[in-house]
């Protein structure tokens, strides 16, 4: 049976309501799958709802941002309790720091383009069906940039604050969720000059908490980096996942149930 356990909707980023991603799914041949949107449950119900009536296995789970060692990771939270408090205030702070975030682009951008405006920025909205974030869209709305490669390209000197919620913490929350906390695409967060990240890195990682790593994902350039994470996790006794990182029609390089995972 084949699975995607890395999958978004419009709750985030993506484009696909929870009723448009099962019909995909259904398309696609996929049995068992997971929606892991960035730092927010509100799709999950919805989507276990459509799972349900389809015969399908759904996971509930989220991908959290989380601060560790200098570095943002990733973490996914795998058959957690979406009701639980304590994964609720992570979950509702990281959202607070994605909206100043937001803010604060804005707000840089409009020292250098007249065009933008911050106090327009504040009562702007946009249709979620689009996917990607509201000061990305703001900005192609008005006509700053294209799209979301030449958003990054003209913030190339912009400082985030990073102050997601501290991975420890992380880790707590969803063990108190009743989750589990893998470590999504650890590509990501490597260190530039790393091919993979360092057994090290895992290591601290592994002592924080964590208890799985995604190891098939797009983010690997090649089978051997899959191999490498693969067997880090085989000789740790860690559990291994896999996903597409689909996002629908936001990031089409990314499709639907690739990496093929049986």
């Amino acid at each position: 049976m084949q699975i995607d356990l890395h999958l978004h909707t419009s709750a985030s980023d993506g484009t696909s309501d929870p009723k448009e991603l099962v019909e995909e799914i259904v398309e696609k041949g996929i049995g068992i799958f997971a929606v892991t949107d960035h730092d927010t449950t509100v799709n999950v119900e919805k989507t276990f709802a459509f799972a349900k009536e389809q015969g399908l296995g759904f996971i509930s789970a989220a991908e959290i941002s989380a601060v560790y060692d200098g570095k943002i990771f990733h973490i996914l939270a795998y058959g957690c309790d979406i009701a639980n408090r304590q994964l609720k205030e992570v979950l509702q702070y990281n959202q607070t720091i994605w909206a100043n975030i937001d803010i604060s682009r804005i707000e840089w951008v409009s020292r250098k383009d007249r065009r933008v405006n911050a106090q327009e920025f504040f009562s702007y909205s946009y249709e979620p069906s689009r996917g990607g974030w509201s000061s990305l869209n703001y900005l192609i709305d008005k006509g700053i940039v294209g799209n979301m490669q030449e958003y990054f390209m003209t913030q190339t000197d912009f400082v985030m604050d990073e102050n997601f919620a501290y991975l420890p913490d992380v880790i707590e929350a969803i063990n108190a969720s009743g989750g589990k906390a893998f470590l999504a695409h650890p590509a990501y967060s490597k260190e530039k000059n790393e091919r993979v990240m360092s057994a090290n890195r895992l290591d601290k990682l592994v002592r924080a908490g964590i208890v799985g790593i995604e190891c098939y994902t797009i983010y690997n350039a090649s089978k051997e980096e899959e191999k490498y994470y693969l067997t880090y996790a085989q000789e740790k006794g860690l559990l291994i996942s896999g996903g597409s990182d689909y996002h629908g029609k936001f990031i089409t390089q990314r499709k639907l149930g690739v990496p093929h995972i049986t």
